[in-house]
């Protein structure tokens, strides 16, 4: 099962960075039963995430986080030399051209915006939803993005056969947000 979600969620995954900013998803944040695996070093497919790299002073990947149920999660901080700088990175990793990206690269006939909890200056998730197919169960991922100050988080969460627990994501994403605050 952990290969299959592994491989679902690296087909949407975001590169990390050679330096820690101690601000993305730590296992601590996670009730028990989680399980951390190493970073993984991954290119993107997608031009808005490269994009929003590019432009960062610094980025970092969280490990990957596993749950045996069929869940995985994983995050990217990236920071920005300002606030306005963060607030066009968030713009363009929240865009249009993530979500395009998101639902092509999972077979998902689309991504959907949906809401979150307020945290953070600002914030906006995505869901793609891909359907089962003979030899494998659908999947359900969540984007969610979360910019406090001049830090912008990207949190990939996803479930094999359901979607990720939403009191979990928002709790995740609340502490993320506060750990982005300069």
């Amino acid at each position: 099962m952990r290969r299959l979600i592994v491989l679902l969620a690296l087909a949407f995954a975001a590169c990390g960075g050679d330096s820690d900013t101690g601000a993305g998803l730590r296992l601590a944040d996670f009730p028990s039963g989680w399980t951390q695996y190493g970073k993984r070093e991954e290119r993107t497919t997608c031009k808005s995430v490269a994009a929003a790299k590019e432009t960062a002073t610094d980025y970092d990947r969280s490990p990957d986080f596993e749950k045996r149920e069929g869940l995985i999660a994983q995050s990217t901080v990236f920071r920005f030399k300002d606030e306005a700088a963060a607030r066009a990175g968030f713009k363009t990793l929240a865009g249009e051209g993530t979500a395009e990206c998101l639902a092509a690269s999972l077979g998902a006939p689309r991504a959907t915006r949906f809401d979150i909890a307020p945290v953070g200056d600002e914030r906006a998730a995505l869901r793609a939803t891909v359907p089962a197919t003979k030899g494998h169960p659908g999947g359900v991922f969540d984007l969610v993005f979360v910019r406090s100050g001049n830090g912008v988080a990207e949190l990939v969460l996803a479930g094999v056969k359901f979607p990720f627990d939403q009191r979990l994501r928002e709790q995740l994403t609340a502490n993320v947000a506060k750990r982005l605050k300069p």
